[in-house]
């Protein structure tokens, strides 16, 4: 760091977080039951006593995760974040004990690109969230992914290089679900009877907190997924494969029809 006129400058890298934070996970905000009510997957902030904790006011802040005075666990972290451990004082997604994301040890075979550039994590496990998210400078706003094309946080593990099958690969054929057409209209909790906006991604079909190998009745790639019944009506976790396909291969509202012309335009299967 270099000073000028009493003003400290810092160096280019990803150290430098400049004053756009909207690529930063949020700080200065109340952490409190009421919060935690209105979504599930955050932890009570009763827990929150340890080395991860509020500030006085019960507020989220720099150093709830950071600690400027002790580097003991590198990038001045309070606690390891080793298979996301830190990321898990607040966050508990539902599924994820038993996710892959969670407990493969896959690792990298070195043909570039790297997966996982800015961790220091050699297995899916050890980088946890991490595989997918980035608490600074992350790719976009929204979701703190690694990178704002949706598809590219999948592909980058799923071309071979970490995950046994070439998934990438399957893109480049005639007839594909184009995953590649739309940034950003994905949405969680979107209403799986009407879209807002025709798209279609790797998360439409697979919940990535909660995929595992585990087949039983339904396989454990399309585990917590909302789907549509036969019966036209919203199921919140799909019992047959079939009713995820009816999200957009029946009566969807704006779900666009298939891109092939055929001779009969019936797009409810």
């Amino acid at each position: 760091i270099s000073f000028s006129g009493g003003i400290s400058v810092m160096p280019p890298g990803n150290a430098n977080l400049g004053t756009d934070l909207s690529d930063d996970h949020p700080i200065s905000f109340v952490y409190d039951s009421l919060l935690v009510s209105a979504n599930p997957e955050l932890n009570n902030p009763s827990g929150l006593t340890g080395a991860v904790r509020l500030d006085s006011g019960g507020q989220i802040q720099c150093s709830t995760c950071h600690n400027p005075h002790d580097n003991q666990f590198g990038k001045f972290l309070n606690m390891s974040n080793a298979s996301s451990s830190l990321c898990a004082q607040c966050h508990t997604k539902i599924g994820w004990t038993a996710s892959d994301h969670r407990n493969s040890s896959k690792t990298w075979n070195s043909i570039a690109p790297d997966p996982w550039p800015h961790t220091e994590g050699t297995t899916v496990a050890e980088n946890g969230c991490e595989n997918c998210h980035r608490p600074h400078s992350a790719g976009g706003s929204e979701r703190l992914l690694n990178f704002i094309k949706e598809e590219d946080n999948c592909f980058t593990c799923h071309n071979g290089n970490v995950a046994g099958k070439n998934i990438f690969s399957e893109f480049n054929k005639a007839s594909v679900h184009p995953v590649g057409n739309n940034i950003g209209l994905h949405d969680p909790t979107e209403n799986a009877l009407v879209s807002s906006s025709r798209h279609i991604e790797c998360v439409d079909c697979h919940n990535p907190h909660t995929v595992n190998n585990i087949d039983g009745t339904m396989p454990g790639s399309l585990s917590y997924i909302r789907g549509i019944s036969a019966s036209g009506t919203t199921v919140n976790l799909i019992t047959i494969e079939y009713q995820l396909c009816f999200r957009c291969h029946a009566d969807t509202s704006n779900s666009g029809g298939a891109y092939i012309n055929r001779q009969f335009p019936e797009t409810n299967t």
